[in-house]
């Protein structure tokens, strides 16, 4: 379970969710959260653990650790609502992508940016053997240094964007 954690989609967000919450693990759980989310809320890594007791003890660990993923909606490109099943209560999380680029000298992070979107770095061209040659671009401020670069990560990764919003227990019937 602990090598399925990760931020490459919603879904793997959710379970990481889960898994911080079934481990007590704040850390964790806040490293789900979107960027967005941590500033309307005013939280931080710090504050976290009291924002939870006073935002989701409602939703009481169980609710959140025993949940299931029922149905899945893509919003957007960068947005994905997923809707999930506990203890007979339906709920929603929003999802959005985060993009990324990190530039490291060993282990010392040298540069870690927010990005509007990615491909904005990054760039392919088609190979004559029908592969394609990837390549990423970022520009390192003064402040790094000269230290020698050994990493470039250019990416994404979803993050909660709200909190757990409760739906009717029941699915709406549609009007006819």
């Amino acid at each position: 379970m602990i090598l399925d954690l990760g931020f490459r989609s919603p879904e793997q967000t959710f379970l990481t969710f889960q898994t911080g919450m079934r481990g007590d693990l704040p850390r964790l759980e806040y490293a789900c959260l979107s960027g967005d989310f941590r500033a309307r809320n005013s939280i931080s890594q710090l504050a976290y653990r009291e924002f939870r007791d006073r935002e989701l003890s409602h939703w009481g660990r169980r609710g959140i650790v025993d949940a299931e993923i029922t149905g899945r909606e893509q919003l957007s490109p960068r947005a994905v609502r997923l809707i999930c099943t506990s203890h007979g209560e339906r709920f929603e999380l929003i999802f959005v992508r985060e993009d990324f680029a990190q530039v490291y000298a060993g282990e010392q992070l040298l540069h870690d940016e927010s990005l509007s979107d990615r491909s904005t770095l990054l760039g392919e061209e088609p190979r004559a053997d029908g592969g394609r040659e990837l390549f990423a671009i970022t520009t390192l401020p003064p402040s790094a240094g000269d230290a020698p670069v050994t990493e470039l990560r250019i990416g994404s990764e979803w993050k909660i964007d709200d909190l757990p919003r409760r739906l009717d227990s029941e699915p709406p019937v549609p009007e006819n």
